[in-house]
């Protein structure tokens, strides 16, 4: 059940700065949930996808974005920083910044350039182009597909990243 992680205010306020730490590292573990899924996941996006939800893209495997999609982080502006800290990984560390330094959003253009989405395809097309690949997914064996997604996560994990979650 992921439905839980796309409300993140339904936490409620802080009782505490303990409290105010902890909700974060929750929700690290959840979205962890989704990223260490044996199966691949295929996001598709259009329109805005902005917050919590663009969490979901940072832990997809592949994402795909409809010519009229929008991502960011605005919540920087008034609430604080995204449960992980999965933009580094995905975005590197200058649009990392400028995206949660700013709270702008970024077109699906710029994301597929950034590396946040494969690709950018017309809004009639996205959901056709999602099941394509989701079909070519299938035309290799599922322990071929689950030891790409193990050893690539594993290299993001070298990277550092629940070690960096841990200074969140």
């Amino acid at each position: 059940d992921l439905g839980p992680m796309i409300a993140r205010d339904d936490r409620g306020p802080a009782k505490s700065v303990q409290d105010d730490a902890l909700g974060p590292r929750t929700m690290y573990l959840r979205w962890r949930e989704l990223f260490d899924l044996r199966k691949p996941i295929v996001v598709a996006v259009q329109g805005y996808c902005l917050g919590s939800p663009v969490e979901i893209v940072l832990h997809a495997d592949i994402s795909i974005a409809a010519d009229n999609a929008w991502f960011g982080y605005p919540p920087v502006r008034g609430t604080g920083m995204p449960d992980t800290q999965m933009f580094v990984y995905q975005v590197g560390p200058q649009w990392t910044k400028r995206i949660l330094m700013t709270g702008d959003r970024i077109s699906g253009t710029t994301a597929k350039e950034i590396g946040l989405v494969s690709e950018v395809v017309p809004v009639a097309e996205l959901e056709q182009r999602a099941w394509e690949l989701a079909r070519s997914m299938c035309q290799v064996s599922s322990p071929i597909l689950e030891a790409v997604k193990r050893v690539t996560n594993q290299a993001v994990e070298i990277m550092g990243y629940s070690a960096l979650q841990r200074l969140n």
